[in-house]
């Protein structure tokens, strides 16, 4: 058995859009307001949603443990997932090849 087999690929989040030339930028859109989208940067642990802003955002500031808002989560998983997709893509193109 391989990896692949252990571990089938997880379909990206939905809702999550990458912001092009911008690779650690998202919109994200919202899912208590319809048509809402807010932007994330995972690279700099930000979303411009109220929850971030109000909650997370004060006990990052004051260096407490926080749990990420859902925006900033689905995010680093869209981010995260399509890393490991494009990673064993190359690790399979290289084994080809050699």
């Amino acid at each position: 058995m391989n990896q692949s087999d252990e571990y089938p690929p997880q379909p990206l989040p939905k809702g999550v859009e990458p912001i092009p030339g911008e690779p650690f930028r998202f919109h994200v859109a919202s899912r208590s307001r319809p048509g809402a989208k807010w932007l994330v940067d995972v690279e700099a642990n930000f979303c411009a949603c109220e929850s971030h802003q109000f909650r997370t955002a004060p006990k990052l500031q004051r260096g407490e443990p926080v749990v990420r808002c859902w925006h900033l989560q689905q995010a680093r998983d869209f981010f995260l997932d399509t890393l490991i997709r494009l990673w064993t893509q190359n690790e399979q193109k290289e084994k080809r090849t050699r």
